[in-house]
């Protein structure tokens, strides 16, 4: 499975619409640098989002955790903005999207919607064949989109580097504890649950 493209709008940092291309297969492995504050976490967050939802996984955002509906519309108590970007809202825009173009023997475009009203939102997912056939919607592209890729699998591929500040300074016990935690290593016993599932 490879990326072609990736298309952010109005998510996160990402106002209006911006596009990735991975068209290159000379270069399968994708390398995002940059200072704090320009995006790389939101882009990260976004093909996460795309792929398989709002999970845990994007849900802890430095040391709080926040419920699915903050980290989606925002709560300013908890000083969290929510997905929908900052200029887009204050110009009345009330959607982000998120599309995924990928190349598995064939190509899927997944497209994830998020629509917001007041403090509530609707959130879509739609996926589509090359000729923008409608293939499925809902669950039933979320199931087909975990066959192709799990979520358990998706955190080897989409890594944020930045956890390894974290745990920098420990002695070499607490530093394997702490680097198996930040890699989440418990992912062969759910990578033993996702085989058996599918053997089923």
């Amino acid at each position: 499975m490879r990326f072609k493209s990736i298309a952010i709008e109005n998510v996160f940092s990402y106002y209006g619409l911006k596009s990735f291309n991975f068209e290159n297969k000379d270069e399968p492995i994708s390398l995002i640098i940059g200072e704090n504050g320009f995006g790389k976490t939101s882009f990260i967050n976004s093909v996460k989002i795309a792929l398989h939802g709002i999970n845990k996984d994007v849900l802890t955002i430095g040391n709080q955790v926040l419920s699915k509906e903050d980290f989606v519309v925002g709560n300013g108590a908890k000083n969290f903005s929510g997905m929908l970007n900052r200029k887009a809202k204050l110009e009345g825009i009330n959607e982000a999207k998120i599309i995924i173009t990928i190349d598995d023997d064939e190509i899927l475009i997944v497209e994830r919607i998020f629509t917001f009203k007041d403090s509530s939102y609707i959130e879509s997912l739609m996926l589509y064949d090359e000729e923008r056939g409608l293939l499925a919607q809902g669950d039933d592209a979320q199931d087909i989109i975990n066959q192709r890729i799990s979520p358990t699998m998706a955190r080897f591929f989409f890594f944020d580097g930045e956890k390894i500040q974290t745990i920098s300074d420990f002695s070499h016990a607490e530093f394997t504890q702490m680097l198996e935690d930040v890699l989440e290593l418990d992912i062969y016993d759910q990578m033993a649950s996702d085989a058996e599932y599918l053997i089923r």
